[in-house]
Formats: structure tokens, sequence, C-alpha cells
């Protein structure tokens, strides 16, 4: 063996994955020092652990890496003085930026990233300064504090070029086909193929093959899973519960076992098809479809004995292990055991916990209605939609006052073709069980005004204004609402509210007026003219958690063009098309220029079908996966009452606020549709809501928009697709009458 003692460096946050890695590779008989910053001593680095180490390095790179003194200091020179042609193996792993609960990937490939970082570690210098000398218990330690954090900013931006000129991998090409990278690059191809056949699997999991063949014992294939999870229920128990469980002798035990042993299965055949699925958190499908299902149980209105209890969001560790304790010592404790079920229900690596505890509790008591509650819950978050509704149904047959049910219930029916009436009906029983709930409200006059039921939907949107009197979201829909049904007074007055006013910033920092704002107006330090430029970073480029790949339609003027614009100063890969070449050209120049942004024109008439699929078709592979679709293009053409219509004018609005949005919808939602995830925004028009004279055809077309925004969020959900849409007025700075009127400005 070549090379086969390993230093790995990481962030504390990636010990999981560090240790995952480690105990896969000793099996080839592979050494590691595992060190991050908490092993440490006080004013210690790993740079200065690392100088004392010769070994071949494995570098583990994460956002909260690059935002840890301990983790930077001193590491760049320490890089450049290690041996030329010494195994440095880069790899940049997730972090938790900000104590996110969400995983974000780290990524260094653009200039965005570099600006991110220098002006983080600015900040944190600009506000230790900013302390007062009477609140400083140790003024020593909190100079050389001060020194180390504004070296940490002079370098920071030379460190990531540095690891940007290195080879770097990703934690998925790290662990892929058993880690094949690593064994290739360590020297040790050779032994790669007796490491694949010695452990074919390397999943946490010890049960997992026993897991994999129980699940393909029920199911061949994900389609009879979905199939047979709402098929007639059998009397036999899953094979999960315990032998020696005493069973309950309702009749409607057997029911509920059953269904939960198709939820069970279910979760574990995707892990059959998916082994290394935790590690893919590139589909942020859980992300975006758990928020609505998570949220009914974050405001329990039945609270429990627990000190936490009733939040499905997670709680710290030490009160999962005093729940554990107080089931543990009380295994009849209910209360107990549900709340611990909640919070295992958040990570998907404790799903059969979860399903175990939640099984308990009905064998305990076969008719709790929060237990059901929790296993639609998963079932939804599975996209079990059928098994869910089975779920928050089995809640209310034995409570049916259980509000979050309710919710729940009326949530997933809301997707469901015909059965609007039927979700409205939950969810108002929801608001009535649940008053004080702002989100309860909010959701019951969402599903209100997306039906047109216009002057409930603002009785609902006041209750919440009533609980949160501070957003202005729901001020501008109230607004909107009484825009719509023509009472401009009110309509303008809810508007009036939704203006921002000046932002007024806490930082927490004691008031110290006059200070500086940037470190060259530091009069303490004489820095070098070329060491910070700051005059070349744009103030107002933001970095995003996570940089989406956005095509907009019409983005040469107009709304789009605008569109382009806030989406580009917020860090995002734009495709944009529009038929005038020249106009592209000319904003993805100025967008570069001004934000840095990545962009991929694309010139063509969206009112040719062919033309659309094989533009989109053609995208290349580091473009093809579009995260959001925005269906801009659109256009009014002409003004006459019907009978003096241009049919002219009729089919060019037609083919493009119609044709041409179905066209680009049908290229693109298939690769989201593959991908599970994905967002639809159609930019649709109050004259999709309400009518004006001679507008005819142009309120048809958009009325048409409304419609179709509805029916794909029914087609789309259950693949974690969402679709919306926006509904403007007139706007003045665009095109849209110049248009109409066929380019006389007279008019």
């Amino acid at each position: 063996m070549n090379n086969q003692h390993f230093v790995v460096l990481f962030h504390q946050v990636n010990y999981p994955l560090a240790t995952r890695m480690t105990r896969h590779l000793v099996q080839a008989g592979f050494t590691f020092a595992l060190l991050c910053e908490d092993d440490l001593k006080p004013g210690e680095s790993l740079a200065q652990r690392l100088e004392q180490d010769t070994r071949p390095l494995l570098l583990m790179v994460s956002d909260n890496f690059l935002k840890d003194a301990a983790c930077v200091a001193q590491l760049l020179p320490t890089l450049q003085q290690r041996e030329p042609g010494e195994i440095q193996i880069i790899v940049l792993t997730e972090g938790f930026p900000d104590q996110a609960h969400e995983p974000v990937p780290t990524r260094l490939d653009r200039v965005g990233q570099i600006l991110h970082y220098i002006n983080y570690w600015q900040d944190q210098y600009l506000q230790m300064r900013k302390i007062r000398p009477d609140q400083i218990t140790d003024p020593q330690g909190h100079d050389l504090k001060i020194k180390q954090v504004r070296k940490i900013a002079f370098e920071i931006g030379n460190l990531i070029e540095f690891l940007r000129e290195q080879q770097t991998y990703s934690w998925e090409a790290l662990t892929a086909n058993h880690y094949e990278l690593f064994f290739r690059k360590s020297g040790n191809i050779s032994l790669h193929e007796d490491f694949k056949r010695e452990h074919p699997f390397l999943e946490e999991d010890e049960h997992l093959e026993e897991r994999i063949r129980e699940s393909m014992t029920i199911f061949q294939d994900e389609h009879d899973r979905m199939v047979e999870a709402t098929d007639h229920l059998t009397e036999s128990l899953s094979e999960l519960v315990t032998a020696d469980s005493p069973r309950s002798d309702e009749s409607t035990g057997g029911q509920e076992h059953d269904l939960l042993k198709k939820l069970i299965a279910y979760k574990n055949g995707l892990e059959e098809e998916s082994p290394e699925e935790e590690e893919d958190d590139d589909d942020d499908w859980d992300e975006d479809e758990s928020s609505e299902a998570d949220s009914f149980f974050s405001d329990d209105p039945f609270p429990l004995d627990t000190e936490q209890g009733g939040h499905i969001i997670p709680l710290p560790s030490r009160d999962q292990a005093h729940l554990k304790r107080l089931v543990e010592n009380d295994p009849e404790n209910i209360p107990a055991r549900l709340d611990l079920a909640a919070m295992l229900a958040e990570d998907d690596q404790y799903f059969n916990e979860t399903t175990q505890h939640l099984e308990e509790v009905l064998r305990l008591d076969p008719k709790n209605a929060r237990a059901f509650a929790l296993l639609g819950q998963l079932s939804e978050r599975y996209h079990e939609h059928k098994l869910a509704i089975r779920y928050f149904e089995k809640a209310l047959e034995s409570d049916p006052t259980f509000g979050p049910a309710h919710l729940g219930l009326g949530q997933i029916l809301l997707t469901i073709d015909g059965q609007e009436d039927r979700a409205i009906d939950h969810l108002s029983e929801a608001r009535s069980l649940m008053p004080d709930h702002a989100h309860v409200w909010e959701t019951y006059g969402q599903a209100l005004l997306d039906h047109g039921r216009l002057k409930k939907a603002a009785k609902a949107f006041k209750k919440v204004l009533k609980l949160d009197p501070e957003r202005k979201d729901i001020k501008a829909k109230i607004a909107d609402i009484y825009y719509q049904l023509g009472d401009r007074i009110k309509a303008v007055q809810y508007h009036r509210d939704t203006v921002d006013e000046p932002m007024q910033t806490d930082t927490g920092w004691p008031e110290e007026p006059d200070y500086p704002h940037t470190i060259e107006a530091i009069p303490a330090f004489d820095m070098p003219a070329d060491t910070l430029k700051r005059e070349d970073i744009p103030p107002t480029v933001v970095k995003p958690a996570r940089t989406l790949t956005i095509l907009i339609t019409g983005a040469t003027s107009g709304i789009g063009q605008a569109t382009a614009e806030v989406l580009a100063q917020a860090g995002h890969r734009l495709i944009l098309t529009g038929r005038r070449e020249d106009r592209l050209h000319k904003l993805q120049e100025n967008l570069k220029s001004r934000y840095g942004t990545e962009t991929f024109p694309l010139s063509f008439d969206i009112r040719q079908e062919a033309v659309t699929r094989q533009m989109v078709k053609a995208l290349p592979e580091t473009w093809s996966d579009v995260d959001i679709l925005i269906n801009n293009a659109g256009l009014a053409s002409g003004l006459a009452p019907i009978h003096e219509g241009d049919i002219d004018d009729w089919d060019r609005m037609i083919d493009t606020n119609i044709k041409g949005l179905l066209y680009m919808t049908r290229a693109v939602s298939p690769g989201m549709v593959a991908r599970q995830r994905g967002q639809i925004i159609n930019i649709c028009s109050t004259a999709g809501k309400e009518t004006y004279p001679k507008g005819n055809v142009y309120c048809a077309t958009k009325f048409a928009v409304e419609a179709l925004t509805r029916s794909m969020r029914q087609d789309l959900h259950p693949y974690g697709i969402r679709v919306g849409q926006i509904s403007p007025g007139h706007v003045e700075e665009t095109e849209f009458a110049l248009t109409r009127f066929h380019g006389d400005t007279q008019k």
C-alpha cells in the first residue's frame, strides 16, 4: 500500500461525515488521525497541529470551516509549505451556516464566494473593534483576538484562491463507487476491487440488508408500493413489531399496524433504491415540501407534559435524552413517547425509530389522534398522499376535534382535483379549533383566495393580522383583494401599510456614532492599498444559501428584465430567453459587469413549439438542471370590442400567453419531475381575475394562465414541485402599451 496513514482536518459540524468515512476505509487497511477545532487547546490552530504532521492530508472544507478562526488561521502558509507532490485531497462538504438546521453545499467556483468570506471576516473585525473598553474583561486576550481576526481578513481571500487552484471534490464524488476516488488519489487503486467485493454495503445501518430484503418481499417496485399502500388492509402485523409486545384486542388495531407496515416498507424501499440518499442534499424537496406539513405540529393546541412538547422543530439533544429517559423509566408514558417521536420525525435517519414509537403508542392507545396525525405527516413527506389521507382520517375518527389533523387533511386535499370544497371545509374546521394560530388562518385564507372566495379570504387574512400585525405580505394580499373587489380606497389603505420603512438593524453592539465602516477607514493600522479592494466588491450582491439556476422567458424588457436584475443581485445563475438577441447580450453584459452573474442567453420565439423544445433540450449539462422556471413572456396586442377585433392580434396573444407558456413548461418540467424538485412561477395579471372593456381576448388568455397554474399545481405537487403565479396590475415602465398599440406612441 503506497499511502495508508492520513490526517483529516475538518470542522466539528462535519464530525459525523468524517467518522463515517474513516469507519469505512479502515476496513481497507487505512489509518486516520482526525483533527477538528474542538480538539485544540485555547489559542491553538489547526495549522499549528498540521505543521508537525507530514502524513498525507484530507481537508474537509465547509462554510463553518471557513468562518472559524481556529480552522483558517495560518492555514494558507502551512498548506503552501507542504512538500510538492505530497498528497492533498480537498473535499467541499456541506455546512450549517448561521446555525441553520438544514445543510447547504459549500462552493468556491465563483468570485462571489470569495467576496462573501472576505466581507464576513471584515464584519467580524469591525464588530470586535466596536466593543467598549469597559465591556472587555480580558483586554490582552481581546487585543490578540482582534489581531488574529484582522490577519484572517487579509488572508482569507488568498486562502480561497489557493483552494480554488487545487483540484477539489464534492463529498458525493469522494464517496461514490465505494470511495474509488480516495483509492486512486492515494495510489491504492489496485485494492479497490477487493474492497468493493468484501464490503458491498457501507451504510451505517447494520440491518440494511435485512430491511432491503423485507421491503423487496413486500413490494416489487415503487409503483406497487404506491398502489398497495391504499389497497385493502390485511390482518397481519408488520414484522418490525417486536414479537414479545402484547397486542391490543381493539378491532381497529390490525388496520392501524398494517397502515404503519406499509409506510415503513415504502420508506425502506426508497432506501433500497438510493442507499446513499442521506448524503444527497442537492434535492431540497424535503425542505420545501415538508415545511407546510411540519408547521401544523409546531403550535400544537394540546400541550403535553414534557418540557418542550408538541413541536416537530428539532430540539437540543439534551431534550431528546431527557425524553428517552422518561420513556425508558416509564414505557407507558404516552405524552413523552409522542414528543420523542415528534422530535425524531424531523430526521430521516430516525424514521424506523419514529414509527416504532408511534406503533407502541397505538398499541397502548389504539385511538390516539396525535399518533395518527404524525403518521399522516410522515406519509405526506414520502409522497404517499393517499396513505397520508387515511392516517389523518383515522385521527379524526379517533378525535373529531383534533385541529392539526383537519389542517393536514385540508392541505393535502387542496392538491387533488375535485376535492377543493372538502379541503376548505377541513381548513375551516381547523381555524375554528385553533383560533389563535396565525398560520392556520393564513392557510385557510389562501385556499379561499385561490378558489375565488375573495370576501371570505379577506376576513381570514385580517384575522392573521390581528394575531401577527407585522405581516406586510398579508396586508398586500388584502390590498389586492380589495382592488379586485373594486374598493380602491381600502386597497390603497392596505397597500400603504406595505411600504417598507427604513430598516433599523440591532446588531447587539453598543451604539457608537461616527465609527468607521470599512477596514481602510480605521486609523489604528497601516494597510497596503492593494490588500483588500473594497471598491471592487459590489455591496449589493448577496450570496444565497444555495445558488439556483433560473430560466426567465421574455427577459429582454419590462418585468422579465427587472426580475433578472433582482435575481442577479441575489447571486443566482440565469438562463435568459427572448426574441431580440442584441438585447439579450446587452443584458448579459450588464449583469456580468454589475454583479458577476453567470448567464446563458437563448434567442428564440416561444410561440414555436419545436424550436422551444430543441432549445431546452440543447442546454449544456451545466445549465440543464433548471431549479426555477419563470413563465414571464406575454403581451397584449390590440384593444377593440369583440366584434371589431383583429384576428391576427388574437392569434398573437393566444400563441404567446397560452401556447408559449405551455410549450416552455412542457419542455422544462420533465427534468424537474425526474429530480423530484423545482418551482414554476407563472406571470399572470389582474386581467386574469377581472375583465375590462375591449380587453376580451387578452383577459381570456390571463384567465387561462390562472386556470393552468391551479391545474399544474395539482399535477406536479406529488413530485415535490411548487407552482405559483404573480398577478401584477399595469406596470408603467414596460413596453406593454407600446406593444398593444403596435408601436403607436401617441396612443
